[in-house]
């Protein structure tokens, strides 16, 4: 069950004999009617996500395209740094695959790009 929900009963109607309304039929039935308005509410995962700046050579540009298209990054804008041989290219990231970013990025110009959060 999700924690920080709350349940407002508004209008309950419960069996006359006390037999039939003991925390046995109640809380079971309860439960399940709040398992069921969780799915129908269409509960959905939502994953935070960072801003990152990568500044890269020209050459360099394509490694850091391919990384980001195995980790779901999206590329907002890329653009030359006007007067140096620098590309910049901003990404919307997952946080999940940023603290595995530094283990995917050795290779073909790693050392060369520089990640700004």
């Amino acid at each position: 069950m999700d924690r920080n929900a709350k349940f407002k009963i508004l209008d309950a109607v419960i069996a006359d004999e006390p037999v039939h309304r003991g925390g046995g039929q109640i809380i079971p039935t309860s439960r399940r009617v709040a398992y069921s308005a969780f799915l129908m509410a269409t509960p959905r995962l939502m994953e935070p996500y960072l801003f990152v700046e990568v500044q890269a050579p020209a050459d360099c540009v394509s490694a850091v395209y391919s990384v980001l298209a195995r980790r779901r990054g999206h590329v907002t804008q890329d653009a030359p740094v006007p007067g140096s041989p620098l590309y910049i290219i901003k990404v919307f990231d997952l946080v999940y695959q940023r603290i595995q970013f530094s283990a995917r990025r050795t290779g073909y110009g790693a050392s060369n790009c520089r990640f700004l959060l």
